[in-house]
């Protein structure tokens, strides 16, 4: 659903806007298994039902909505709202905006990646590790340097906030290591 929001305000360009008047988003279903823990079904309309009397048409966009506001309105007090449990189930704005362009980086440039998955070099997940960090394979492959070996460890290991750019693992770095290596005795 977020990304279904953030792609509509890309096109728009209304994303600065947005994300000025709104702080972020509540998972609901998260929320009530957070505060309901043990029913047996999360799905709206048994929510609704269960929780509040509440019986509407499901899978209707606009029923959706006002049910679930009734829900919320007639289940959770303002004191709940500003609960933990509330704020465990949130996600910022800033983070689905960095969600949304990461998963568009990495749409545009896997591609590129495909080599390494499909010589099972490396694992899908690391292609895309590696592609959201905007690296691609000529950028792994420049940094490859037979000499030294440091090229694409440096690379690979370059810190980045609070953690790496793609990975520490040995493992893998040598296994790129070795792939651009055969590759230059090519």
């Amino acid at each position: 659903m977020h990304a279904v929001l953030t792609h509509a305000l890309r096109a728009c360009n209304k994303i600065t806007e947005f994300s000025e008047v709104v702080d972020g988003f509540v998972d609901t279903l998260k929320l009530f298994k957070l505060v309901k823990p043990g029913l047996p079904s999360y799905r709206q309309e048994n929510l609704c039902e269960c929780l509040s009397d509440i019986v509407y048409s499901a899978h209707n966009a606009v029923d959706d909505v006002a049910a679930l506001k009734s829900l919320v309105q007639s289940y959770f007090t303002p004191s709940v709202l500003d609960s933990t449990d509330v704020r465990r189930s949130s996600i910022t704005v800033q983070s689905v905006i960095a969600s949304y362009f990461y998963s568009c980086q990495i749409r545009t440039n896997l591609p590129s990646l495909q080599p390494l998955v499909a010589g099972k070099i490396i694992s899908q997940g690391i292609a895309r590790k590696i592609d959201g960090s905007g690296l691609l394979y000529n950028h792994l492959q420049m940094a490859f340097n037979p000499d030294t070996v440091n090229g694409i460890s440096k690379l690979c290991q370059e810190k980045t906030g609070n953690s790496v750019r793609v990975t520490k693992s040995q493992r893998i770095i040598n296994s790129l290591n070795n792939y651009f290596a055969q590759c230059n005795e090519s």
